[in-house]
């Protein structure tokens, strides 16, 4: 069993302890996110939904339900595109001046009529 293992079994025992206490919970879920075993929380906790009375089985449904939107931000943070492209200063400084050039194109050809 590795040292991660055992942080993880550690954190999992204390959680598993008291699903009504919120500090236990969040410090095994967060270690799960940090060390990429969220569904080995999500497993963890279904197998001891099926065990837990009425009260304890909502209280882990809302546990799984935040390790739910905790793995679809992570895949969602991983399909973010990349940083679109910005034009070159020189582009910018073209269009400008044939931009200018344009309206003073307007403004001459409206004065001689």
């Amino acid at each position: 069993m590795s040292a991660d293992d055992a942080v993880t079994e550690a954190l999992w025992q204390k959680a598993r302890a008291d699903f009504a206490a919120d500090e236990p919970q969040r410090a095994f879920i967060e270690h799960c996110r940090q060390s990429g075993r969220l569904p080995e929380a999500a497993r963890r906790y279904r197998e001891e939904k099926e065990r837990a009375g009425a009260e304890a089985a909502e209280l882990i449904h809302k546990r799984l339900a935040a390790i739910a939107i905790l793995a679809m931000s992570e895949l969602d943070a991983g399909k973010r595109s990349p940083a679109p492209r910005r034009s070159p200063p020189a582009l910018i400084l073209f269009a400008a001046v044939v931009l200018a050039l344009a309206i003073y194109g307007l403004v001459v050809a409206l004065r001689w009529q």
